[in-house]
């Protein structure tokens, strides 16, 4: 930035005022996105230190990838000259994008959330007098994303039991989804399941999703609990006490939906892993009188303030409504095996 004013500079001994001004314009302050997002991460070194290499690069490219897009479809601007017009332009961008179906409404959103997370913390750091223009940007669309995660029908888990019992998977592999289907749980807490996550001899046997030596952090702040084992999943709890170690890693969850999926989309080619979790809350919806609250502290939802105080809802309580929920699933099923 400075070559060229030293340039002129030789060739002006003595300049004037005016003259002074428009060389001292050549040395503004300028902040590529590239720029922004290595000083975002100087900023936030201590973040996720307790993951491991590899999943803390998964969480850093996460962050990098809006920059990318953002450049790609806006071109490589000068974050202190981006103005709020640009960000909504983006945001423009990006809703048009969903429309046709090329990006879920979520990962939109997201895209901008991070832009206006990183760029409002180097502007605070080092250029507190500019205004970040993401801070209002935003998509009014709800996309496409009802359709992504779709439950199984009770049709779909009839056929995907028989599926899973006659394939050549591996034992952890069905037993992890067996889990999943009678806790609601996703893959990526089952496979961290560490040995005192188990909690079997006991009056009602249950799991307990939370931090554990394999597992130092979980995806969000509401999301750990207690779940009573039923049915199979109980059986399987007994028979895997210790975890899975097979998928006890990083980039397991990632290795057993893989597989899984192939397995699943030869019954229900719409459907993922994760459409265990949400049959299960259409189970428990079910049940009468569910209250939401007992419905939140089941799945791990129940993130509100005042599900914070006490002890929550008792594992018998819990049992109970599963109980019931599973109870209508077998009702149904009967309709359609016989």
């Amino acid at each position: 930035m400075m070559s060229k004013s030293l340039e002129i500079l030789q060739q002006i001994k003595n300049p004037d005022i005016a003259e002074v001004a428009a060389i001292g314009s050549a040395l503004e302050d300028e902040l590529s996105l590239d720029a922004m997002f290595e000083r975002f991460q100087e900023l936030s070194a201590g973040k996720w230190n307790d993951l491991d290499h590899r999943a803390r690069q998964k969480k850093w490219n996460r962050h990098r990838e809006p920059v990318d897009d953002f450049k790609r479809e806006m071109g490589d601007l000068d974050v202190l000259k981006i103005r709020p017009r640009d960000a909504a332009n983006y945001a423009i961008n990006l809703g048009k994008r969903v429309e046709a179906g090329a990006i879920r409404s979520e990962t939109a959103k997201k895209k901008l959330l991070f832009l206006n997370a990183m760029v409002r913390k180097v502007l605070q750091a080092d250029h507190p007098d500019h205004r970040n223009p993401f801070e209002h940007a935003k998509i009014d669309h709800n996309g496409n994303d009802a359709e992504q995660r779709l439950p199984f029908t009770e049709a779909e888990i009839v056929a995907l039991r028989g599926k899973l019992a006659s394939s050549k998977a591996n034992d952890e592999l069905k037993a992890i989804l067996l889990l999943a289907e009678f806790t609601g749980t996703i893959a990526s807490e089952l496979v961290l399941l560490h040995e005192s996550d188990f909690h079997l001899d006991c009056e009602i046997p249950y799991i307990r999703i939370g931090k554990n030596p394999n597992r130092r952090s979980l995806k969000t702040d509401n999301r750990p609990r207690d779940i009573p084992l039923i049915g199979p999943a109980l059986n399987v709890a007994r028979q895997f006490p210790k975890g899975f170690p097979r998928y006890c890693r990083s980039g397991g969850s990632e290795a057993l939906s893989q597989a899984a999926n192939k397995i699943i989309r030869k019954v229900a080619n719409d459907k993922t892993t994760y459409s265990y979790r949400h049959r299960f809350v259409d189970l428990l919806r079910q049940v009468e009188g569910m209250q939401d609250s007992l419905l939140k502290s089941i799945v791990g939802h129940d993130g509100s303030m005042t599900g914070r105080y006490g002890e929550g809802y008792s594992l018998e309580k819990k049992r109970d409504a599963m109980l019931e929920a599973f109870a209508i699933a077998e009702e149904k099923q009967k309709n359609i095996t016989h």
